[in-house]
């Protein structure tokens, strides 16, 4: 096996000994897909399925990481957005440190619940997001969350004065 890793490391570029921390398990599915693939398919679909499967098993390393070191549940950190996840991936990638990694978990958590006020306003999120800064998105959800209690037209007014504002 550790033959196949060193070919594996050097196909996708990632040193042998980053593969060997990897748990056993994503090693033996870099080795098995290697394996039943080399093959079927040509050294570019070999390649990009290894990176693939590398940087799955990394992604899930390091949202596991953050959400035992912040007490959140996995769960949520996978209800992030793919560019979200990529840009924790990035950061972790050149730093290393959790606690640069935070801003962007906080960031996130902060506009939540942009998929209920952009239904509530009747709007689909990425126009919304396309439309205002990411402090007036904080805003609305910040408003949004405080007044869950109230009727729904009232918190309708409120997050049109907002938008309002923001304009």
């Amino acid at each position: 096996m550790n033959q196949t890793l060193t070919t594996i490391s050097l196909l996708i570029g990632t040193p042998l000994n980053v593969l060997n921390e990897l748990p056993d398990q994503a090693q033996n599915e870099l080795v098995t897909a290697y394996e039943a693939n080399t093959e079927n398919m040509d050294t570019v679909e070999i390649i990009e399925e290894l990176k693939r499967i590398y940087v799955h098993h990394e992604t899930e390393k390091l949202l596991s990481d953050a959400a035992e070191c912040f007490n959140f549940e996995l769960e949520l950190l996978h209800s992030f957005p793919e560019s979200t996840i990529s840009e924790l991936l990035s950061v972790w990638e050149s730093s290393n440190d959790l606690a640069e990694v935070y801003p962007i978990i906080q960031r996130e958590l902060q506009i939540s619940s942009l998929a209920e006020v952009s239904g509530m306003l009747g709007v689909s999120t990425d126009e919304i997001k396309e439309k205002y800064s990411y402090d007036t998105l904080s805003q609305l959800c910040g408003a949004y969350d405080m007044m869950s209690d109230e009727p729904r037209t009232f918190i309708i007014k409120e997050l049109n004065a907002i938008l309002e504002d923001a304009v």
